[in-house]
Order: structure tokens, then sequence, then C-alpha cells
């Protein structure tokens, strides 16, 4: 700063230009400059004292200050320098002659390009001298950025939408004109960020042979980016997603895999995966699938069992699904077990896959299964050999030369109390040539000693419906008991009733596997097949006293219980009439329902496995009000079932 020691002070000055004085004193106090002029005074010391409290309450601080500054001999050029120094240029425009507006830092060359990368700030700056000191609005292609009024303009998170040319128009406002400068433009222009992989590929994968599988990347980037998957360097057409999906997986598949990101700003490679194929062992076949489910619920001298029919509908269900011809039968003595037994294992070819599953009362002595028929003896009195043996099937599927048996059994296997039951005064003696062919997987709904239970509150026991969950899983058929067991074991009956597994092959064999039929095994299967169409049929029937033409359809027993006939009436008969009848031979039960659900009734025969002559029933017409005062009636021959021919 120089010397006070100068002939054009500042009293003088404002002497000759007393409105220049009003005119610098009426904008200090404006913008409170007088303060930053005391400041600047004191940091250079300058011996200039100032009662703070007496310049505050001034009514115009701004001039009591000046006058301070005139007392000191200040001259104009000393004013000026502190004007300067506290940016205070528009006062200084009071005491010089004015400067046009002069670009002196330009936000760049004219037309240069400049890059910013995706979401992050653009900076830029255009600094202008003049007097007075001119204004800054910037453009954004030749239209006016709201709030870019400052030297520096910041676009913060920089997309598609602000690229453009931008530049800055300094602006000089004096009472004679209005000047204007353009900077220079600078073409601002969006510059991708780099992707960058947050989830990376596994190093790598062991797949099974026919298995799915996901090769999944995760990639954060702020801007727009692509991407490609590479197979041994071989790029892989058409998979431009995160995921890529490798469906039924070949030999072929097997190799290094790299996903790859790119954009504008570049390109980024994922960890590479190696993915190993392991091939499965050739699949199994099966020469004809068959299943044979007993369901025995009505006892002569047990209590009764309320699920066991229920829990074979729903399990042949699911094994027709399978592709398994299903002979579902219901409550059989012992000479009917044995028969049908028999005759199930003597139909079936070689290299079959047999499901055989049982549902209802039974018990086990020293690790032998023993199942009961419907007319087994009073407890204590009962043998083992009224009842039939687990081996007794094992033996018939290896003398079968079966591939695969899978037996099921959902009964208790508690033993019989040894002081008081007659089921130990004897002991199977069960022997079979073993057959290194044969495989045997034995599941049972509980385990040695315990238990089997139902509840009377719901349609289905406990056991069977957890097999059926995993039933249909292309799953080895070991793997699938032992995940049903374990699903099993999550109920609170599971303290009482635990399921057994056992077997005797390490094979994958599973009850998905496909049939590959040939002539022989195709006519060895026709029994299984004609017994069902058997019970399939219509009758028309004509009634002459009433001259009603009507149709009676007969079926298996709900769909697939072959020892059972359902025979239903159309809807027409039963509005009109009071429909009875009778059935012959005496070995039939039979019961005529009434189901509200589907508005129509049907008869049911069952026993159908005990006749020996062909089923005769007697349809009567009677009026609605008077059953007794018949109008019509019809004799209708249903021949002699194939079930009860089977034995």
């Amino acid at each position: 700063m120089s010397s006070f020691i100068e002939i054009n002070t500042l009293e003088l000055y404002f002497q000759e230009n007393p409105e220049a004085m009003m005119d610098i004193t009426h904008h200090l106090d404006s913008i409170n400059g007088w303060k930053l002029i005391i400041s600047e005074l004191r940091k250079f010391r300058i011996p200039v004292y100032v009662d703070q409290y007496l310049l505050e309450r001034s009514k115009s601080p701004s001039m009591f200050l000046i006058n301070a500054l005139i007392m000191r001999a200040c001259t104009v050029n000393d004013f000026k320098e502190i004007l300067k120094k506290c940016n205070l240029l528009d006062t200084l425009a009071f005491l010089e002659e004015n400067e046009p507006p002069k670009i002196i830092i330009q936000p760049g060359e004219d037309y240069e390009k400049v890059f910013v990368f995706f979401g992050e700030d653009l900076r830029l700056e255009c600094v202008a001298t003049g007097i007075p000191p001119p204004t800054y609005q910037w453009f954004c292609d030749n239209v006016a950025l709201p709030n870019c009024n400052s030297s520096v303009m910041i676009m913060p998170d920089f997309r598609e939408n602000t690229e453009g040319e931008y530049f800055c128009v300094v602006t000089q406002c004096t009472k004679d004109c209005v000047i204007e400068v353009r900077s220079n433009i600078v073409v601002c222009t969006l510059l991708d960020s780099l992707p960058e992989f947050v989830q990376n590929l596994q190093p790598k994968l062991v797949v099974p042979f026919g298995a799915e599988i996901k090769l999944e990347v995760e990639i954060y980037c702020r801007s727009k980016y692509k991407i490609e998957w590479i197979k041994q360097n071989q790029i892989l057409e058409g998979k431009n997603d995160c995921i890529l999906i490798l469906k039924n997986i070949k030999k072929s598949d097997a190799g290094k895999y790299r996903c790859v990101a790119k954009n504008s700003a570049g390109e980024i490679y994922s960890d590479e995966c190696q993915l190993l194929v392991m091939l499965e062992k050739r699949r199994q076949k099966a020469s004809a699938k068959v299943a044979l489910l007993i369901a025995n619920s009505k006892y002569d001298n047990f209590f009764n069992l309320q699920t066991p029919v229920e829990d074979c509908l729903l399990l042949a269900e699911k094994l027709e699904k399978l592709n398994f011809h299903v002979i579902t039968l219901i409550d059989l003595t012992l000479r009917e077990m044995h028969s049908y037994i028999n005759w199930f294992f003597e139909n079936l070819p070689p290299e079959a896959y047999a499901f055989v599953c049982y549902v209802g009362h039974g018990f086990s002595i020293a690790n032998n299964k023993f199942m009961m028929p419907v007319d087994c003896p009073k407890e204590n009195e009962y043998r083992i050999f009224d009842c039939i043996l687990d081996e007794l099937l094992v033996k018939k599927a290896a003398e079968s030369n079966l591939k695969l048996l899978v037996l099921v059994l959902d009964m208790c296997l508690e033993e019989p109390n040894r002081e008081v039951s007659a089921a130990y005064e004897d002991f199977p003696d069960y022997r079979y040539i073993p057959n290194s062919k044969f495989s045997k997987v034995q599941a049972f709904a509980t385990s040695s000693h315990q238990g089997a239970y139902e509840c009377p509150n719901m349609p289905h026991g406990f056991y069977i419906p957890h097999i059926c969950r995993y039933l249909d899983s292309d799953k080895p058929v070991i793997q699938v008991f032992e995940l049903a067991h374990q699903e099993f074991r999550k109920n609170k009956v599971v303290e009482l009733q635990k399921p057994s597994l056992s077997y005797n092959t390490d094979l994958t064999f599973k009850l998905t596997d496909p049939v590959e039929e040939n002539v022989y095994s195709q006519d060895r299967i026709n029994p299984f097949v004609d017994i069902r169409d058997n019970l399939k049929y219509e009758h028309e029937l004509f009634f002459p006293e009433v001259n009603l033409n009507t149709t009676l359809f007969a079926t298996p027993h709900r769909g697939r219980i072959l020892n059972a006939i359902d025979m239903k009436f159309t809807q027409t008969i039963l509005n009109k009439y009071n429909v009875s009848l009778i059935a012959s031979p005496e070995d039939l039960g039979y019961a005529w329902t009434l189901s509200t659900k589907d508005n129509e009734s049907f008869l049911t025969l069952y026993n159908i496995q005990k006749v020996k002559t062909n089923i005769y029933i007697t349809i009567f017409l009677a009026e609605v009000n008077e059953p007794h005062n018949i109008l019509s009636k019809i004799d209708i021959d249903l021949g002699l079932p194939l079930i009860a021919s089977a034995k």
C-alpha cells in the first residue's frame, strides 16, 4: 500500500466531487462495505483509530469511516487500493472511469470438447474484469440456466439430458449503456463410467449331466452398458443378460465361462468360471412299471381304520402320472391277498419295476413284518400263517426276475404280547435264490416296536401324503423316501412313529425312469390293462311299462378301486321314480348312495372279487310316494368281472 503523503487527498477529491462522496457512502452503507474496509485496514496495521461504538451508532457508518480516513490524510489512490482489496468494485466505479468488461479466464478453447462421467459434476469457470464489475449468466444450447449466475458454473449429476454447448455471457450495466461479452463455447459430452462387478462368478462349478445351471453376475454402473457371455474365448450369441441359464447340461457345455460388461468408457471382464459336467450313469430302464396297492380298513375282529382307502387312492393317482399300471384293491381276506399277490408277480415281465403298498393293520416279530388281512383271527389267537410276511413279496419279486421292487408298508410294527399271543408258535421259512440283478427298497411308516397312527379328523394318514409329495421328483427312489422321512420327522407324531428305510442297492433307480417295452413285455402286462378296462361299460336300459329309456354307467369304484363297481344312473330317472335294486350272488356287498355334491345317485357293488358266477342286478321303478308300488323292473347281466377270475 502506498504512503498517505500524497497531494491528491480524499478531502480535496470529495470537496470537488461532493456527489461522489454521497454515492460512495450510500452504497457502502447499503452493503455494509464499511465493515470490510475496517477489517482490511487491521490486516495492514494502518494507524487509523475509529471508535467502534460511535461508528455503529452513526446514521452513516460509511461517512463516519471516510471522515476518519480524511483526518489521516488518506489519498484517493490509497482508498482505491483499499476498495480493490475488499473486492468492492461497484464502489470503486464511483471513483474511476468505466472500464469495459473483459474475460480473462475462458471456460475452454472455443468449441473445445469436455467429457464428463455419468453422474459426476460438470464444473466450468469464466472470470471477467470491468468497472463496474460485470454479472454472469450461463447458457446451454442457447437456453439460460437457472441459478447459474456466478463465475463458476456447476452442473451436478451429469446425464444425457445435460449434454450440450455451454457458454457464459458477461454483462456490464452503466448509466449510459449495457455491454455483453460472450465466452468461448465448450461442448460437454457424457462419458460413460466403467462398469464394476459387485457379484462375480464362482471359480469352479460341478454340475450333473442333464441338470440346469445359472451363471449370475451383478454389475454396478451409473450409465448404460452391454453384456456378453464368453465361453472358451467365443462369444455366446444372444446371451446378453446378467444371468446365463444353461438347461439340460451336456458334456459339450463344459468349459471356461466369463462375462464382459462394456460401454464407451471401456470394458471389464468377470472372473473366470470353470464348468465341469458330471456324467450321470446310464439311466435305468424298465420293461414295465406296475403297482399293487392294498387298503384294508374293515376288519372282522379288529377296529376299523379310516384312512387306508384314501391313502391308496392318493398314491394311485401319483403313480399313474409316473406311467405305472396301478391295481388298487380294498379289504382282502388272507386267501385273496395270497391269490392277488401271486397273480400280480406271475404276470410281471422280467426287468420290470414293481411298486407294492399295503395300508392296514400289521405287526412285527424279530424284524419280520406281517400284514393282517381283514379276516385275521382275534388278538392273541392269530398266528403268523394267518398273515402275509413281507419277505414273501421279496421272494416273489426275485423269482420273477424283476429289476426293482419298492415295498411300502404303512402299518404298526409293534410286537404281540409274548405271554399270550399265538403268533410266536410258528415261524415262516421263505427262502429264495439271491438274484444280483434284483434290487429292493423297503419303506416303513414306522420303526420296529412302534405303532403307526391316523387322525380321525383327517382324510389321510400321516405317512402316505409325505411320500406322495416327493414321489414324482426325478430323484433316486432311495432319496425320495429319505426326503419324505426327513419332512415327516418335523411332525409331533414322530415321537411315537419314526419312519424307517431298508434297501440292498446303491443303483440310482428312479420312479421316473422310462419304460422300454417289447412285444413280450407288452403281452405280459395286458392283464393289468384288461382287468381295469373290463369294469368300464354302459348299459342302455328300457322300462317298457313306463316307456322310459335311460343309461347305466359302470366304472371302477371311485375311478381306481378294481374290486368294487360304481353304477351311476342319469338324473332323469331319479326325478320321476323311486329307484331300488337287488344284486346277486349273495357274496356281493352293495350300498345305494346319494351324492348331493355331484347331484347324482349311484350304486356301489363291493367284494366283486368273491363272486364265481356272473353278476346280476334287478332295477325296480316305483312311484315316488309309494315305494312298494312297483311300476316296472329290468334284469341286467354284468357278466363275470376279470378281477374275480384273476385269482
